[in-house]
């Protein structure tokens, strides 16, 4: 089973909010309940080739 876990984009000023602050928490409310301002992107359960956590939407280039 894989782990749930999200990121939150802020479309207004392009940028994650700090997954380890309280306001986290409440922007990703926002984002699920529809905001144009927050955006939630899920995590796929997959890491990449250096262990970096892969989330919907990461863009995937093969090396040399």
């Amino acid at each position: 089973m894989r782990e749930i876990k999200f990121k939150v984009w802020n479309t207004l000023y392009k940028c994650f909010i700090n997954q380890q602050t309280s306001v986290f928490f409440l922007r990703l409310q926002e984002a699920m309940s529809g905001s144009k301002y927050y955006e939630a992107i899920e995590y796929t359960g997959l890491k990449d080739s250096n262990g970096v956590e892969i989330y919907e939407g990461d863009v995937y280039t093969q090396g040399d």
